[in-house]
């Protein structure tokens, strides 16, 4: 019994160690350089991440899940621009009808001032089903977000910059600044 249970068990590991991963390629090149790429993603060392991506491409230029682990990577660089470029590559090969992939997009889009274009990905994602109650809710958020930036733009408000004295923010290690309920004086700690 216990034989029979230990080699139930050995043919069961062979056979989910045997299954593959599917990925948008066959070149064995291409995925091994995203393997790669994966792990020194999981390490958080992202230059020899984006190198190994990069390596990965030259393989095969189709391969949608390098241009999703580079997305991802520019995120975590805050390199926002080149997240959204990429984004925008992976439309021009793969049409998608992911909703998290046009909030991702949106969100990208929205940081770098793009507004019309992150309302374009925002609204395409809360039309597609799909989204988690909290994703959908911070689409909702990042649309509102958009309309304002938008209608803020096209209705800028004078601003009248005024210097405060300099007794406020010093070099001394202030702390605590608040406004009386009047908004008429302004209280720091030292």
């Amino acid at each position: 019994m216990k034989l029979e249970l230990i080699l139930l068990l050995f043919i069961i590991s062979v056979g989910l160690k045997a299954q593959d991963k599917k990925f948008s390629t066959n070149n064995q090149k291409a995925i091994g350089y995203y393997e790669a790429a994966q792990k020194y993603y999981n390490t958080e060392v992202y230059k020899s991440c984006l190198d190994n991506i990069e390596n990965a491409l030259e393989a095969d230029s189709l391969f949608l899940e390098a241009y999703f682990l580079k997305a991802e990577v520019y995120f975590e660089l805050k390199d926002f621009k080149n997240e959204v470029a990429t984004y925008n590559k992976i439309v021009s090969i793969k049409e998608m009808d992911n909703p998290k992939f046009f909030l991702l997009k949106g969100e990208a889009e929205l940081k770098i001032g793009a507004y019309k274009k992150a309302q374009e990905s925002l609204f395409t994602s809360l039309k597609l089903s799909g989204l988690s109650a909290s994703m959908k809710n911070k689409a909702k958020l990042l649309f509102e977000n958009t309309n304002f930036a938008l209608e803020a733009l096209q209705n800028p408000i004078d601003y009248k910059i005024k210097r405060l004295s300099d007794s406020i923010n010093t070099e001394n290690n202030d702390y605590w600044p608040s406004l009386t309920a009047d908004e008429k004086t302004l209280i720091t700690n030292r």
